[in-house]
């Protein structure tokens, strides 16, 4: 939610800056404007350019990396697998926008549907089936990000609400790899081990 917000906001910028630099260099063509006004607006447009990117970046990050802190975390479940080529995927610079079902599964074993919007790295495939930890906030807890693996790793904190999901004889876990580098990745544990064993033995 946060980073359509800022994409919003960027994009209503992006077409206010280009508005307002075709009438600067409207104005300067005619002979009516300033050098200096010209070379200001281009610089007020790159910077902006790089503080949203930047924003678009960090924002949501800091918001996971916030609700992990806070305890906000939940399992859910891929049931199925996910192929991104027969899906509506949005793309930008470096990452497909991507959006799909999964199943959250609550801390009392209850479970409720909810869609979960992620920037994916450019070029992913899909999303096999199996169990991801996502964040969520209390006031909108059907607005849900993924979680890294390295992030719930280095979090001991979270060991006794995993222990709790693990010991519930109802849950057949599976767990999946979450990697962020520009965008999300999700791939199969048995992936991540043999990427691992080859750059180990490469």
């Amino acid at each position: 939610m946060l980073q359509r917000t800022i994409r919003n906001l960027t994009a209503i910028f992006t077409i206010f800056i280009c508005a307002v630099s075709a009438l600067v260099i409207y104005t300067y063509l005619s002979g009516k404007g300033d050098r200096r006004l010209l070379l200001i607006d281009c610089l007020v447009a790159f910077a902006l350019f790089i503080l949203f990117g930047y924003l678009e970046q960090e924002l949501p990050k800091h918001e996971v990396e916030k609700a992990v802190r806070n305890g906000q975390v939940m399992l859910a479940e891929i049931k199925a697998p996910v192929d991104f080529s027969k899906m509506h995927v949005k793309s930008y610079r470096d990452h497909d926008y991507v959006s799909f079902r999964v199943s959250v599964i609550n801390h009392d074993g209850s479970r409720n549907d909810a869609i979960l919007s992620e920037e994916f790295q450019k070029g992913s495939s899909g999303a096999p089936c199996g169990m991801v930890f996502v964040a969520y906030q209390r006031d909108h807890p059907d607005e849900i990000s993924l979680i890294p693996t390295e992030l719930i790793m280095r979090t001991p904190g979270l060991e006794r609400m995993i222990r709790a999901y693990e010991s519930d004889s109802a849950l057949d876990i599976r767990y999946l790899n979450v990697v962020y580098d520009r965008g999300y990745r999700i791939e199969k544990m048995s992936e991540m081990i043999r990427k691992a064993s080859d750059r180990i033995g490469g």
